[in-house]
């Protein structure tokens, strides 16, 4: 009876899904050549997302999320400091509507997400721009469950870099310099 109690601990350790990680949700953007002339913004409360749990599968929360959406703003030149005090121009809303890691045959995950934004003006307080983005990314896996589980974990981080990515290229089709 002891030893079918530890399997059991060992299973449930071992299937606990990994945490993905905030730095490879970055994608790779252009910053723009002179953030110091652009438009600012902040961002406001991410909501929506999942939090971990003790399944096999990965999913993105909030707070890993807001942490991926500032390293993105932050290389892109969104978030540079603010001229002499001022505020910031915009603020960008962003709500993790839908995600969905599914296993397509037996060494491939692919990740689906979906992520509301608003990019509100702070002088006006009116929307300038409102859309959902669609994103998704397919990572293969090895023949070991633990390398299907690193797949998984890749397939969330790829979505949310395609996603961010996505961002980027409509908010700088807004947003325009001073």
């Amino acid at each position: 009876m002891r030893s079918l109690s530890l399997l059991l601990i060992v299973l449930a350790i071992s299937g606990c899904a990994p945490s993905v990680r905030p730095t490879s949700m970055i994608p790779s953007v252009i910053t723009r050549q002179d953030s110091s002339a652009g438009k600012t913004l902040v961002l406001a409360e991410v909501t929506g997302g999942e939090k971990p749990g003790l399944s096999n599968q990965v999913t993105i929360d909030k707070q890993a999320f807001r942490e991926a959406l500032l390293g993105t703003l932050e290389r892109a030149g969104f978030l540079a400091p603010t001229r002499k005090g001022e505020p910031a121009d915009y603020e960008l809303h962003a709500d993790i509507a839908g995600q969905l890691s599914l296993q397509i045959g037996s060494l491939a995950i692919r990740s689906h997400l979906l992520v509301s934004y608003r990019l509100i003006e702070r002088s006006t307080k009116k929307d300038v721009w409102k859309d959902a983005i669609y994103s998704k990314y397919q990572a293969e896996g090895k023949t070991y469950a633990t390398e299907l589980q690193k797949a998984r974990q890749e397939a969330v981080e790829g979505a949310v870099r395609e996603n961010l990515g996505q961002l980027i290229q409509r908010i700088e089709a807004v947003v325009k310099p001073r």
